[in-house]
This record gives C-alpha cells, structure tokens and sequence, in this order.
C-alpha cells in the first residue's frame, strides 16, 4: 500500500505524514525536498525561474516514485505527483509560464505519469487559503516571507479542480484540515481516525471519495 498526501502549502502534510509513518512502521516515509533547486531562485522571481523550477520538481518527484517501484517497498509520501500540475496551473494563469512553456511542461506531465505506478491512495488535507497562509508565516521559512495570500488562493481554486481530475485515477480521502491541532492530538485523536479509514475502505476495494471531518 502506497499513501500520499497532498495539499496546500503549510497545509501540515509533512507532520501528518511522519504521524502516520509511526503507526504503520513497515512503511517507507518519503519528505518532499523543500530546498530543491531552483525554489529559491522562484520566490523571488517567479516569472523567470517557473519553468526551470516546475520541470526540475517534477523530474524529482518522479525520480523518487521510479526509486520506490526499484526497491518494491510500502511508503509514506508527503506529496503527490499530480499536484505539480496545479501549481503548473497557477503559473500559466498568473502568466509566470509562457503558453509555449505550459504546453512543454504539460507533454513531461503526461509522460511521466504513464511510466509510474500509481498511489493506493491519497489523503487530501483540505484548508482554507487563509489557514495555510497562517501556518506558512508561523514556520517562517526564508524563501516563503515573501509569498502572497492570493497565491495560496489561486492554489486552492486549482486544488478543487484538480481533485475532479485525480479521483479518475486514484481514490481519495479529504479530511477538513482547517482546525489547528497540537502534536498530541494529531497522534491520539486525527491518526486513529484516518488508519480506521484507510484500513477499513483499502480492505474492502476504495472507489469512491471518502469525506472525514476532524
């Protein structure tokens, strides 16, 4: 069983996925890389590094689901591949990617996607832009001081098309994730809910959306 989470950024995907990872020991946690290498160079200039950066993301996303088909291990993923495609989104509405770039970009997507197995499963943690915006100033990362609430915005509106897009392919989980929780109550309360889930719907064949609220 292959999980990956997925969200807005500052959503809390990482924290629940290394919550998680405690409970089902046997699988492999995979964090995204949150210094890759072109992130920098993006927040400051999105319209000059948003190529570069989208396509080097999404060769790193899929080097690392290629390495995880090699070693035929159950894992843990902080974020999905597919979520490349929302930020990709943003950019070329925000006109940050040219048509000619989006469209180049688009044809590595689809590519990729054909040459990798698919999640068992993806929880959805869905928060307001306004939620995510507070928890990405409260962790105060340097590269993200200067991101707006309205790119948060942009993502959520691509986030709720996106998940049209992805439930044809892989059944989803979306838990209301807007609540702020301490450590301890994600571990004794929101974890011992989302394992019933996830072994209950995994065990009886999950095909269709599953709604949680925390």
């Amino acid at each position: 069983m292959n999980i990956a989470f997925m969200g807005l950024i500052g959503a809390g995907k990482s924290t629940i996925a290394q919550s998680l990872s405690k409970h089902y020991k046997k699988r492999k946690l995979y964090l995204e890389n949150v210094e890759s290498r072109y992130m920098k160079d993006f927040y400051k200039d999105k319209k000059k590094y948003a190529f570069q950066t989208e396509m080097n993301l999404l060769y790193e996303r899929y080097m690392v689901l290629k390495s995880i088909e090699r070693k035929g291990k159950e894992t843990i993923q902080d974020r999905s591949i597919y979520e490349d495609l929302a930020f990709a989104n943003v950019l070329k509405k925000n006109k940050d990617l040219t048509d000619r770039d989006y469209k180049t970009y688009l044809e590595y997507f689809n590519l990729f996607i054909k040459m990798i197995s698919v999640p068992t499963i993806i929880v959805y943690l869905e928060v307001k832009p306004e939620t995510a915006y507070k928890r990405v100033k409260k962790r105060d990362r340097i590269m993200e001081r200067t991101m707006p609430l309205s790119y948060l915005q942009d993502l959520y509106e691509a986030y709720k098309n996106l998940i049209i897009y992805i439930k044809k392919i892989v059944p989803v989980i979306t838990i209301s994730w807007d609540k702020d929780l301490t450590a301890d109550e994600i571990e004794k309360e929101s974890i011992k809910k989302i394992i019933d889930v996830l072994d209950k719907e995994i065990s009886q064949g999950f095909y269709k959306e599953i709604k949680i609220n925390l």
